[in-house]
């Protein structure tokens, strides 16, 4: 069996991204809320996601910046409204999307102005509050996790937000639970496949 060998020193950014999306899959997706200090809601989904450690139960999220076009017209890089957010107030809720929600966690990775009601325009009908943070909870998720920051650590050039969030506490929908565990069929998460896109 032949490999093709890539050296990585000689890739461009975007080649590398692509590598990395192409290989590590499926790549479970956090779909996450958080609060403006102006108390307008926020709802994105992040594909660079993995646990960390059980003490303390931690999470770790890896958030680029987004890409905007200035009044003279320049292109700058700037935070995306879930960092700011998370530097404001610290605070945020994980949730595990399952395949029906497929088409609203694309919607809500577009690049839009915070809205009040976005969480509604989205299609969310059972709102909740948080339990351990002051973020809102989407009711219709099978698994969602409180969480705190920990840490926000600049990474690469230009710099991502390797975010570290430790987990308050969850919700699990209570017909999942079997003995104590959440087999993965009941949540039927939704996964990102690289070149392939959403799981199907």
């Amino acid at each position: 069996m032949t490999h093709a060998r890539i050296d990585a020193a000689t890739l461009s950014g975007r080649r590398a991204y692509q590598l990395l999306i192409d290989t590590i899959v499926p790549r479970p997706i956090a779909w996450v809320t958080t609060m403006s200090p102006d108390g307008v809601p926020n709802l994105a989904p992040f594909s660079f996601f993995t646990g960390v450690t059980a003490r303390p139960p931690t999470l770790a999220l890896s958030i680029s910046q987004r890409s905007e076009r200035g009044a003279d017209g320049a292109r700058a890089l700037r935070d995306k409204h879930t960092v700011a957010n998370l530097r404001a107030s610290g605070e945020l809720i994980v949730h595990i999307p399952s395949r029906r929600h497929r088409d609203q966690v694309v919607a809500s990775g577009e690049a839009l102005p915070a809205d009040p009601q976005e969480l509604v325009a989205l299609g969310f009908s059972d709102i909740q509050p948080g339990t351990w943070v002051d973020v809102p909870r989407l009711g219709e998720a099978a698994v969602a996790m409180e969480c705190r920051v920990e840490q926000i650590v600049p990474v690469g050039e230009p710099p991502v937000s390797l975010v570290l969030a430790r987990v308050l506490g969850w919700h699990v929908r209570e017909d999942l639970l079997v003995d104590g565990r959440i087999p993965a069929a009941g949540i039927d998460p939704l996964a990102r496949l690289g070149v392939d896109g959403y799981q199907e």
